[in-house]
């Protein structure tokens, strides 16, 4: 049994799922606020929040209509929500910049794009949007709104449709996936390895890797290409990629005189790795995929790809982890670029 609800402020339906296992008093208390310096308040206040600026780059919004309280005993389970564009008509690219500006009553602020709907037999046409927590929310215009961005896949999975989370990492691969993210010019000629042959599929990712100086070989002459990298070793590529320096007064106690120290200090200040609960960082551990998905992309600004509610990889459940960040790296996707991340658009 789903519920459906329409007033001449909003449509809402909560879907079966949120209904089940409900057993509370239901109600929704919808509230138009009427007063204009109250709109143009919202419309102040929005313009200088993050996840809007993230947006807009600045420029101006416009509050569409007037703002609405939604107060809901459902706070915690999802609701469509449609609010009415009406009372005037828009160009195309005009409603590809519309969307939905909520203050939650944590403090918390959201910018949804939602979705245009027909909202009446006049041919009008709502928003429709899903949330899980009621406040205020207020229709807004904002410029570049309507853009979308795209984002290759830079990490494989296998092909029996598995990610493989917590399998290790070796320098070949991980000189596989720089070749792929980065865009550094070589330091140096390229150098030929004595356990690289001329036929390896990572010959060209570990001749790019070295002359550019994000990972080297050994005195020996060779790569060791399926040496598994370690924690100690990925926090140094990361550092490198950040041109980071290190942070004072933040360590951990089994690193300290470590040939890696000053890297792991320094993506510890950055906030791209992090130690264990015990106060170690363990830098001879060998990396997982799933810890080496994460790190990237903190280092290139990606992620976590929010919204995408279904996995592609049948060893990942939604629930792991790492799985916004296994999405991000391993699913090519649009997206829509937020305060917190990244939500996914197709």
């Amino acid at each position: 049994m789903s519920l459906g609800i329409t007033t001449g402020h909003a449509k809402l339906f909560v879907p079966s799922e949120s209904l089940r296992g409900f057993d509370q008093d239901l109600f929704f208390r919808l509230v138009p606020l009427k007063d204009d310096s109250e709109a143009k308040g919202i419309g102040n206040r929005a313009s200088q929040q993050s996840v809007v600026t993230v947006v807009s780059g600045g420029q101006e919004l416009h509050v569409l209509g007037r703002p609405m309280s939604i107060e809901s005993s459902m706070q915690g389970r999802d609701v469509n929500v449609v609010l009415p564009l009406a009372g005037r008509e828009f160009s195309e690219a005009e409603l590809s910049d519309i969307g939905v500006y909520i203050e939650h009553s944590d403090g918390t602020k959201q910018l949804l794009k939602g979705v245009l709907v027909p909202y009446n037999s006049q041919g009008d046409r709502g928003l429709q949007f899903v949330v899980d927590g009621f406040s205020l929310f207020a229709l807004v215009q904002v410029p570049g709104l309507g853009e979308t961005y795209e984002h290759e896949a830079y990490m494989n999975g296998y092909g029996d449709r598995t990610f493989r989370p917590d399998r290790t990492i070796t320098r070949a691969e991980m000189a596989a996936i720089l070749s792929r993210v980065t865009a550094k010019e070589a330091v140096s000629a390229d150098k030929s390895y004595s356990d690289v042959n001329a036929g390896s599929w990572a010959k060209d990712a570990i001749s790019s890797a070295t002359s550019t100086g994000l990972m080297q070989g050994y005195p020996d002459g060779s790569f060791k290409p399926d040496r598994n990298i370690t924690r100690a070793e990925m926090a140094k590529l990361a550092a490198l990629l950040l041109d980071a320096s290190p942070a004072s007064g933040a360590g951990f106690a089994d690193v300290s005189g470590g040939w890696a120290e000053d890297a792991i200090l320094a993506v510890q200040g950055a906030g791209i790795m992090r130690g264990y609960e015990d106060g170690t960082f363990r830098p001879e551990q060998p990396l997982t995929r799933a810890e080496a998905v994460t790190v990237i992309n903190r280092v290139l600004g990606r992620g976590p790809l929010e919204g995408m509610a279904f996995s592609p990889w049948k060893d990942v459940e939604v629930t792991h982890w790492a799985y916004r960040d296994i999405a991000e790296a391993s699913v090519p996707h649009s997206y829509d670029q937020t305060d917190d991340g990244e939500q996914w658009a197709g």
